[in-house]
């Protein structure tokens, strides 16, 4: 068979993922549009890893590397986990953190 060169596809994967947590890290919120707004924003990114980490873990099914497929998965879970605390828990903001 042909070797396949993983290398170049798992090059991809450490860019994607950071460019994601810049993205939502450069955010800020200063009125109540914005805030739907960041919502939307931080859906679309989840969405974006979801996808991105769905086409590794395809990947790592064809191709067998198990551990790349359990370290994918985990990442995926994260993702989610993150997405629903983010949706589900109060913002505090900095106005809000200074009166306590």
């Amino acid at each position: 068979g042909v070797p396949v060169k993983l290398g170049s596809i798992e090059e991809t994967e450490t860019p994607s993922t950071g460019f994601c947590s810049s993205l939502s890290r450069n955010m800020r919120v200063h009125s109540a549009e914005s805030k739907v707004g960041q919502v939307l924003k931080i859906s679309a990114l989840s969405f974006a890893g979801l996808v991105i980490f769905s086409f590794f873990a395809i990947g790592d099914q064809i191709f067998g590397d198990r551990v790349e497929l359990q370290e994918h998965t985990t990442f995926w879970m994260a993702l989610i986990i993150s997405w629903g605390a983010y949706i589900y828990f109060p913002k505090i903001s900095i106005a809000d953190n200074k009166r306590l």
